[in-house]
């Protein structure tokens, strides 16, 4: 029945917003960041300010349990789907219901709005629908699914919906024809919820099999698992940036990942991190992080790093810092016990 606001970089509960008097099914913020939007079982949508945790709206009229909200990209309205089989249109100012989208014959259990403002997307049964938003009109169907379709997105570029759904896939379609790209497979149970990085590159999607899983949109290679949750991953999100996921749990647990790595190479990560800071160069350190570095290809970053850092070059005395000079008095020591051999394993590490 409660909303709760956390500090990304500290993991900081900041503040509670109270309310709702059936449980809290979906949350949007507001494009400037201003407002939450929830919509709860209880038969209603909230409007609530992020800074002080105040109501500002209920919005009540002629709805039904809600199970997904989303806010248009001007910020002016709210879209949200429910158990009535309808997608509402609100004004977010007024509480306002502008239109009502009809067409579908189940209940409505994920919308999404296109980048540009003008169509909207809901997913139900097996099936995904895109209406004009200015209009009200049903556009085009999307079929393919064998069960419910529980999480619809598109794409930063307007031209793609994915659908995730109980029959444990995610699909990729054309927006303007309504064609069947590709079908992404590797979950073992239900989808319970997909997004699109801002970049346009990747899905991301969350199952009733307790991970998270990152997908090449082009190809439909799966890329990476994320696994922590020990219930279902009932919903995800992406930073703004893209180098973030969020998810929450059936398990009562929110986690925040690094899109690109998981938790092997996180321990690789703060393993470079830790010998970089410390400018360390012992053999057993080398060998140790060269292992991890063949296991690990896609250190790639952190070795960059390291490389800008220290800055190599051949000569007759074999490889030397360039900014030698600049380094400690201990740290040139560490450097200069190492034979050629040793130095040239260091260079080639970054």
């Amino acid at each position: 029945k409660t909303i709760k606001l956390w500090d990304i970089n500290i993991g900081k509960l900041l503040r509670n917003f109270k309310g709702h008097t059936d449980g809290v099914l979906s949350v949007a913020i507001t494009p400037n960041g201003k407002y939450i939007v929830s919509g709860s079982s209880d038969k209603t949508i909230k409007l609530w300010d992020i800074k002080t945790g105040k109501l500002i709206r209920s919005f009540k009229k002629k709805i039904w349990g809600v199970l997904s909200v989303t806010i248009s990209p001007n910020g002016k309205y709210i879209v949200s789907g429910s158990y009535d089989n309808t997608i509402k249109l609100w004004d977010i100012n007024t509480g306002i219901l502008v239109r009502s989208f009809k067409g579908s014959r189940g209940r409505i259990n994920s919308v999404t709005i296109a980048p540009n403002g003008k169509y909207i997307s809901g997913g139900y049964y097996s099936a995904v629908k895109l209406w004009d938003i200015n209009t009200g009109k049903l556009i085009r169907s999307f079929k393919g699914h064998k069960d419910d379709v529980s999480s619809v997105a598109i794409s930063p570029n307007g031209k793609y919906i994915v659908s995730g759904s109980g029959d444990k896939t995610i699909k990729l379609w054309n927006i303007n024809t309504g064609r069947l790209l590709r079908t992404f497979k590797g979950h073992t149970d239900g989808i319970l919820s997909v997004a699109i990085t801002p970049n346009g590159k990747y899905i991301v999607s969350g199952s009733h099999d307790n991970t998270i899983k990152l997908w090449d949109i082009n190809t439909g290679k799966l890329i990476r698992s994320f696994k922590g949750h020990t219930d279902w991953v009932a919903s995800i999100a992406i930073s703004p940036n893209g180098k973030y996921i969020v998810s929450g749990s059936s398990d009562d647990k929110i986690k925040l990942w690094n899109i690109l790595e998981n938790k092997a190479n996180k321990k690789t990560r703060l393993a470079w991190n830790k010998f970089v800071k410390n400018y360390t160069a012992s053999n057993n350190d080398l060998i140790a992080l060269n292992k991890l570095a063949k296991k690990y290809p896609n250190i790639k970053n952190v070795k960059n790093h390291l490389k800008k850092l220290f800055e190599y070059k051949n000569s007759s005395n074999g490889f030397r810092f360039k900014n030698f000079q600049r380094l400690s008095t201990t740290q040139q020591s560490n450097y200069l016990k190492l034979n050629n051999k040793d130095k040239q394993l260091f260079a080639s590490l970054s």
